[in-house]
């Protein structure tokens, strides 16, 4: 097991659907390419918690840069916008520190930078994994169209790349849909453990 198990659940939702993942990659702004790198705020990486590659797809599509929020009280879309746009705080702290490569150009351009390098490519889809939607953009549909209507936001992915949001319940019906349709042991926990509620006939297991 992971140690945060929604990672798990999403590597194996992005394996389902063709894709390479690799956890727990480290980015941070680099004094020889950011003019405003200051060694207090700078020095210490952050990291982006699943990046996955699909090779038979290309442009953005093809790589996922996978950002996990596993709050139990759910994510809402609208008021985290609301705080990151205007430097509030979020639970207690700066609101931009759990969405850094969104919110400043240096952490910005190390988050390409380190993608780029990894995928060979600039596009890619950033995608916001969350345990369940809350407030007016309760749907993954709704927050990504709440999202994709910040300048701030689109400059810091970049021309061409996209934005997505998913919900556990959305992955979880995806693997049991997968994992229930073969008869072969799945080749993860997850996918096991959904084909195994499937089969005691569990409801919520069903796709």
């Amino acid at each position: 097991m992971k140690e945060d198990v929604l990672e798990q659940i999403a590597e194996d939702y992005l394996q389902s659907v063709g894709y390479f993942p690799r956890h727990n990659v480290p980015f941070r702004p680099a004094p020889e390419h950011e003019k405003n790198y200051v060694a207090r705020e700078h020095s210490v990486a952050s990291d982006i918690d699943i990046i996955g590659l699909n090779p038979r797809l290309r442009s953005a599509a093809r790589v996922k840069a996978v950002c996990c929020k596993s709050w139990q009280v759910g994510f809402n879309a609208q008021s985290w916008l609301t705080k990151l746009e205007s430097g509030g705080r979020m639970a207690g702290r700066d609101a931009w520190r759990s969405f850094r490569e969104l919110c400043k150009p240096e952490w910005s351009m190390a988050f390409r930078r380190q993608l780029e390098e990894l995928s060979g490519q600039k596009t890619f889809t950033y995608v916001v994994c969350v345990t369940r939607l809350t407030g007016d953009a309760s749907t993954p549909e709704s927050a990504k169209e709440c999202w994709g209507q910040s300048e701030m936001i689109r400059n810091s992915l970049g021309p061409d790349s996209h934005l997505e949001f998913l919900d556990l319940e959305t992955i979880w019906r995806a693997i049991a849909r997968t994992a229930g349709a073969s008869q072969r042991p799945a080749g993860s926990e997850i996918g096991r453990l959904a084909q195994l509620l499937s089969a005691a006939g569990i409801p919520a297991a069903k796709p």
